[in-house]
């Protein structure tokens, strides 16, 4: 038995050493010494630690958490900066514009029943993705109308802010990688 014990403690590269050495003298010895350490192995209680699934559960907890802050001062900058526009601007309500604007949207083949409303507020642009609005300057004038018009359908037409709502839930899903933020940028 001190025959086998000293071979059990022998690491598994040194077995042949240990039989050399006269630890133990027969091929059955050399298969008892094994099997005795497995035993030994076998009876201690305490299993080996495996942190893989705590690290995975870190790893998910922190990426998802990453996701909802994203989105949600995404969300928040979206619903005060439209808030605000909506809240600086007016619908326009001048003819003159209003006949230019549907002019310009016809001559870009939008439907008169498709075309966003015409607001008048503080800057040129399309605001809104489900409920889209054109907001042009107050101080806008109407030489240069059909040109800013032309622009701001277009944006509407191509269907700018979806996309735009879309990169930016790639950015929140994608919020750990510096590229994607280059290249939203």
């Amino acid at each position: 038995i001190e025959c086998l014990l000293e071979a059990a403690s022998c690491r598994e590269e040194d077995l042949a050493h240990c039989y050399l050495s006269g630890a133990f003298t027969a091929h059955s010895d050399l298969e008892s010494a094994i099997t005795i350490g497995a035993y030994i192995n076998d009876m201690i209680d305490e299993p080996a630690v495996d942190y893989t699934e705590t690290f995975n559960r870190t790893v998910l907890l922190a990426y998802g958490l990453g996701i909802a802050v994203t989105l949600s001062v995404s969300g928040l900058c979206y619903t005060r900066a439209r808030r605000r526009i909506v809240r600086m601007s007016v619908m326009c309500e001048d003819e003159a514009f209003l006949r230019c604007y549907r002019e310009t949207a016809g001559k870009m083949h939008i439907r008169e029943d498709r075309l966003p409303p015409l607001r008048s507020g503080c800057t040129d642009m399309v605001i809104g993705c489900l409920n889209p609005a054109v907001v042009c300057r107050d101080n806008l004038d109407l030489k240069e109308a059909p040109m800013v018009f032309s622009h701001e359908l277009s944006h509407y037409k191509y269907g700018d802010n979806p996309i735009l709502l879309f990169s930016t839930f790639v950015t929140c899903l994608f919020w750990y990688n510096p590229l994607i933020w280059l290249v939203r940028s």
